[in-house]
């Protein structure tokens, strides 16, 4: 994710309701779209790093698992 997604995503996650509102009014499908993609690959980005902390600290092996969730981010960009 690039800073000027990053902006936007932190855009979406801080705005007030009266913010986000005006921004759902004002979009086309297609920024509608490009918002909800940018909250599906920040979240992949946080199961990532639950799973590396969760490996890091419990010496849980998601080897597997996070193979797995790179490979669907992968296909899904």
């Amino acid at each position: 994710m690039n800073e000027w997604d990053r902006d936007n995503l932190n855009f979406i996650l801080t705005a007030n309701e009266a913010e986000f509102e005006a921004f759902i009014a004002e979009a086309s499908t297609d920024e509608i779209n490009y918002a909800l993609e940018l909250v599906r690959r920040a979240k992949a980005i946080r199961i990532i790093e639950h799973f590396e902390l969760l490996e890091s600290v419990d010496q849980l092996d998601c080897t597997e698992a996070l193979s797995f969730i790179n490979r669907v981010k992968k296909e899904s960009l």
